[in-house]
């Protein structure tokens, strides 16, 4: 009974210290990682960095901002005040709010401020996107940009968006059954956006697949950067948006990643083939770079 007693103390001081042990190094880790973040500010600045916390290591805040959503932003505000740092999505982040600072961030635009994606957007989409392009590129991408979506480019797209039109409302009203306008026309306006703009001519399978996939893109695109099982980079790293932007290209007679010229040159869509006109931007980098990335979709209409 007595040694029973004993051996029962001796296993939950065991665990006690255990305990302990784990609570104290959590703490040692967290505490490194917010001093990792403060050694690397800029030295060149004498302001203080504002209020606020950096999280856990790797993870920083993002758990807590998946779980509390709206509410992570305003709990953080009321504690530390309208500017305060956190770390999201692998990445650290000053969060600014009230009318007048925001004011001077949209002003302060690549003279105070540079915007940046996070990580996995750029790991996703690749580094030839436009959201990734700063300065002189930037700039040249969406000049190619505005050609696409110019007053006239828009009117030569009337007749064919009517037609699409169209023919799904016929499809509706054939179908004899109520329709989800939701999820009608979200696949209507991708049908539509492939078809027009990047000339990709899809079966109902491929597209319904090829939906599939951007849905994915898009539902992951603010993740943490890891590869790892189950993790959103890991959902969408097959390259099939990829593989049907490089039949595309192929089509419209732009060259392959590798600088081959397409073998069967066609027709090329408003957007491939506002890129590749003489004084649209270079094919690779400039306008259009298909594949040219580690993510799904490299291209400049991202």
């Amino acid at each position: 009974m007595f040694p029973w007693g004993l051996s029962c103390l001796s296993v939950l001081g065991a665990a006690g210290t255990a305990l302990l042990c784990a609570g104290l190094l959590l703490s040692l880790a967290q505490h490194l990682w917010t001093l990792r973040w403060m050694l690397s500010r800029d030295r060149a600045s004498t302001l203080p960095l504002p209020k606020g916390s950096m999280g856990w290591p790797f993870f920083g805040e993002t758990l807590h901002w998946l779980v509390q959503g709206s509410r992570f932003h305003s709990s953080r505000r009321e504690r530390y005040g309208t500017v305060f740092k956190t770390h999201l999505l692998g990445r650290p982040v000053i969060r600014v709010s009230g009318a007048e600072n925001v004011r001077t961030i949209l002003l302060g635009e690549h003279r105070l401020v540079r915007s940046q994606w996070p990580q996995s957007a750029h790991i996703l989409l690749g580094s030839h996107t436009l959201l990734g392009a700063v300065g002189e590129p930037h700039r040249r991408r969406r000049k190619v940009l505005a050609r696409v979506f110019s007053r006239a480019a828009l009117e030569r797209y009337v007749p064919r968006l009517q037609g699409a039109l169209r023919h799904e409302v016929r499809s509706w009203c054939a179908a004899g059954r109520p329709v989800s306008v939701y999820d009608a026309a979200k696949a209507l306006t991708f049908r539509v956006a492939a078809r027009i703009l990047l000339g990709l001519r899809l079966d109902e399978a491929q597209c319904a697949t090829l939906a599939r996939t951007f849905e994915q893109l898009v539902e992951n695109l603010f993740s943490l950067p890891l590869d790892v099982p189950f993790s959103g980079l890991r959902k969408v790293r097959p390259p099939r948006l990829q593989t049907f932007l490089r039949g595309s290209a192929a089509r419209a007679g732009l060259p392959d990643p590798d600088g081959t010229p397409s073998a069967h040159p066609a027709r090329p869509s408003p957007l491939l083939g506002t890129a590749a006109r003489p004084g649209g931007g270079r094919r690779r980098g400039g306008g259009v770079a298909v594949g040219s990335g580690p993510g799904l979709c490299a291209g400049s209409l991202v």
